[in-house]
């Protein structure tokens, strides 16, 4: 891995949230990620350090949340139902 030092000051990125207090957005995780791999979206996307305990958000997403929120789906969904129909 990279040197995971944080932010351009040099604080670490998960610094306020070692204690517990809160949870760090994927967003900044995301940000974390580029940094170890030097800046490259495309290492980021094919790293294999399976043991790193932030690689399932790598991207910038949350894979806990796949599916929830979908917007294509709800607004098909209050079409339907604006147009007096059912959802099938």
């Amino acid at each position: 891995m990279g040197s995971g030092q944080g932010n351009k000051e040099g604080a670490c990125y998960f610094f306020l949230y070692r204690m517990g207090r809160g949870r760090p957005s994927v967003k900044l995780i995301r940000r974390f990620c580029l940094e170890c791999m030097g800046g490259s979206q495309l290492l980021v996307r094919n790293c294999s350090t399976g043991e790193c305990p932030v690689w399932p958000f790598r991207m910038g997403k949350n894979p806990n949340r796949a599916g929830i929120g979908d917007a294509t789906r709800l607004n098909k969904l209050q079409k339907t139902l604006v147009s007096g129909g059912f959802p099938s």
